[in-house]
């Protein structure tokens, strides 16, 4: 009879956790539109054995959501939830011993929590450690190693993450291969990653003929755009490009970047869900 009751036993605890797990996505899925109510299905889902809901209680200790705002409850709560197998927890747990909030700073510490995470299957996980190790001074401790970093991207930029697919772009890139540098990079930036936009202006000009007025003002177009997010690679590109393109060809980049945003913004507001019969 032993082993009936051993599968008994571990039936009535994956119910359990199917039911705390259930209950931990009805109150993420809460988080801003009903704070109250979420707090509460976090707390019951943490209390009944969802990891990611103890680490997700962290969450509104470190915003201040609900709760006082304690950051060194946070940290406890992330940290239990990351002991308990949540890949979720050991990112954030990751973060705060990266930040020093509410815990002693501890690089070494956070490299284990981020390699578990990222082992787990966390994209946010495997792009914070893979930019470290392609880097190589982002985080101590993390020396550059780009066999292990260019896993890591490739991993978080097919799950669509923008700064990875910006980093896959310039690792082939530096490797000469253009074509899928291109591709990488056109993903990034049609997520409006600044650094993607920028890198992909700057691929496009270099690598555009003489004549090929279009692409030539498709680079433009993407450097305008970096530049007017701020970012300094692009506007000192667009400088250094200045003396090589014509007036009119910057009009033209400037006006098609405006009327893409334009078109953005409406196919956007076309895509919202009707507010008819809500009132």
């Amino acid at each position: 009879m032993k082993p009936i009751v051993i599968i008994f036993s571990l039936f009535l605890a994956q119910l359990a956790w199917a039911e705390a797990d259930k209950l931990f996505q009805e109150a993420r899925a809460l988080i801003g539109r009903d704070n109250p109510k979420a707090f509460k299905l976090m707390q019951r889902a943490a209390e009944e054995g969802s990891a990611d809901a103890q680490g997700g209680l962290g969450y509104f200790y470190a915003q201040g959501i609900e709760v006082p705002k304690d950051e060194a409850k946070a940290a406890d709560c992330f940290k239990k939830g990351a002991e308990g197998g949540s890949a979720r927890s050991q990112l954030n747990y990751a973060a705060v011993l990266l930040a020093g909030q509410g815990v002693k700073k501890d690089p070494a510490l956070a490299l284990q929590w981020l390699e578990k995470a990222a082992n787990a299957g966390m994209p946010e996980a495997q792009e914070r450690l893979g930019l470290a190790l392609y880097h190589g001074d982002l985080i101590e401790g993390a020396a550059k190693n780009m066999e292990r970093a260019t896993k890591l991207l490739e991993m978080s930029a097919n799950a669509g993450l923008p700064a990875s697919q910006n980093a896959m772009g310039m690792i082939h890139g530096d490797a000469g291969n253009d074509v899928a540098s291109e591709e990488w990079l056109r993903k990034a930036a049609a997520q409006k990653d600044r650094k993607g936009l920028s890198n992909l202006g700057q691929l496009l000009f270099h690598s555009c003929k003489p004549n090929d007025r279009t692409r030539r003002v498709e680079a433009l177009r993407y450097l305008l755009e970096a530049e007017g997010m701020g970012e300094v690679t692009a506007r000192n590109a667009l400088a250094e490009f200045s003396l090589a393109i014509k007036p009119d060809e910057m009009e033209e980049a400037r006006e098609k970047m405006v009327h893409e945003a334009v078109l953005g913004a409406i196919q956007t507001g076309q895509n919202k869900p009707s507010d008819a019969g809500t009132d």
